[in-house]
């Protein structure tokens, strides 16, 4: 198609220029200057589509028009100008991606391959810049899980970064990290490719970061002590690597995506003191007699637990003593814990005198007790089938609800949309549920820690 060539000289105060074949003749008064399309409102003298403005010229354009040997299109469907007109980029490979490349210089955004005519930001990972790693429908976007980093680590939240300088939703690079294996017949150096196979050997490297991959042996028990590690399991389907105990004392533990199992009469996961314990995406279970979860002396400074799943505990699944401690404990479930041995307590959550912080958006079904709190504590934004909730403010008096009892999720029952269905407080450090899915999906969040 032939096209006459379009004219806009910026300077001036009127214009006159023409696409015949393409728009019809047109005139355009004082094209000099607009921010927005709502600018470019008329200039098409009230015959066919709205203009819109071309926003690094300032200029109202009609659609599908451009300055060949000037700007490129903005409409990323269309993106390469051609002869007054735009049009799809010519193919999916290298000619292609010239074109876009030259498109993504001129409008200073991030499509610089080819797909299907159109410019996109990648095709793959290998396209992706480290801040945003993920290629995702074409775009990248920041990591938001672990399998999504070909290391097996990403620092999806502020307790899974090394140190303040490293960014969030990014893949920790593989020289960070030791992969340990406990199925490895010879030790290896640590590295992807030769892990280690004592959690022992991994932690006297010094790197701030452990892999552990699922196996039948299980890890074990590690202790931290004046340092900060973070610890992530490298899920297997459903399976995650076990460990049977966790400490840390004068310094910080992160735990994330594995499975704790405590032995028989011990606790899974000590906090000492002037130390930080946080839990993330963990299980913690069983054993088959009396034993506790995550645990802290009176001297620890912080307990942090976030979509974390807590079965089956004869004993408490969080137990923090009288004593200064802080915590949050957030989207979380809490089924059939607690024990008639006072020595291990009876409620799932036990919250002492002096302890302070937030305990929103939980699930705790038939559990002994469920929240014994030592001062009234606040529970919001949660729900509670079964147990009592001794010396606990609550914020509403009624904790009850209508469970799935497999995965705990709220059924479409008359009762829930009452008082649980887009009924909980919204709260802006708590944008997305257990599975990662954001909050809320329609009037309002959900209470629990399923979103539905």
């Amino acid at each position: 198609m032939r096209a006459w060539p379009l004219c806009i000289v910026l300077s001036c105060a009127a214009c006159e220029s023409t696409l015949s074949n393409v728009y019809g003749g047109f005139v355009v008064e004082n094209p000099a200057f607009c921010e927005t399309s709502t600018s470019c409102i008329g200039k098409n003298s009230g015959e066919g589509p709205e203009w819109i403005c071309d926003t690094l010229l300032h200029a109202c354009l009609p659609p599908d028009t451009c300055l060949s040997g000037s700007h490129s299109c903005q409409n990323a469907d269309r993106p390469i100008c051609t002869e007054g007109l735009c049009v799809p980029c010519s193919s999916d490979g290298p000619q292609g991606d010239t074109e876009c490349q030259s498109r993504t210089e001129q409008r200073r955004d991030n499509r610089r391959v080819c797909i299907g005519g159109a410019c996109k930001e990648c095709r793959g990972a290998s396209d992706c810049p480290t801040d945003r790693p993920v290629c995702a429908g074409q775009s990248c976007r920041a990591c938001r899980e672990h399998a999504e980093c070909a290391s097996g680590v990403c620092r999806s939240d502020e307790a899974l970064r090394e140190d303040a300088a490293a960014v969030g939703g990014t893949c920790v690079d593989e020289s960070q990290i030791v992969y340990v294996d406990s199925e490895q017949p010879m030790s290896g150096t640590g590295t992807k490719q030769s892990p280690m196979a004592a959690v022992a050997d991994a932690l006297a490297i010094g790197k701030p970061f452990l892999a552990l991959r699922p196996s039948r042996t299980g890890y074990g028990a590690l202790s931290l002590q004046n340092r900060k590690q973070i610890v992530v399991g490298q899920r297997n389907g459903s399976q995650l690597p076990v460990i049977t105990a966790a400490s840390v004392s004068s310094g910080s533990l992160v735990l994330s995506q594995v499975a704790i199992v405590p032995a028989v009469g011990q606790d899974g996961a000590l906090c000492g003191t002037q130390a930080e314990l946080i839990v993330r995406n963990t299980s913690v279970s069983g054993p088959s007699a009396a034993a506790r979860g995550v645990v802290a002396d009176a001297g620890c400074l912080r307990v942090d637990v976030h979509a974390s799943r807590f079965t089956g505990i004869q004993g408490s699944a969080i137990f923090l003593p009288s004593g200064s401690t802080t915590y949050r404990i957030v989207n979380s479930a809490f089924r059939s814990c607690g024990s008639t041995n006072p020595k291990f307590g009876s409620a799932a959550v036990y919250l002492g005198q002096g302890t302070r912080g937030v305990f929103t958006y939980n699930t705790l079904y038939q559990n002994l007790d469920a929240v014994e709190c030592g001062n009234g504590q606040r529970i919001e934004n949660s729900v509670a089938v079964g147990g009592s909730l001794p010396g606990c403010s609550v914020d509403r008096p009624d904790l009850g609800a209508d469970l799935n009892p497999d995965q705990l999720q709220l059924q479409d029952t008359p009762r829930n949309h009452t008082c649980c269905i887009d009924q909980a407080t919204p709260d802006p450090s708590v944008s997305t549920d257990s599975q990662g899915t954001p909050r809320p999906q329609s009037a309002g969040p959900d209470r629990g820690y399923w979103e539905g």
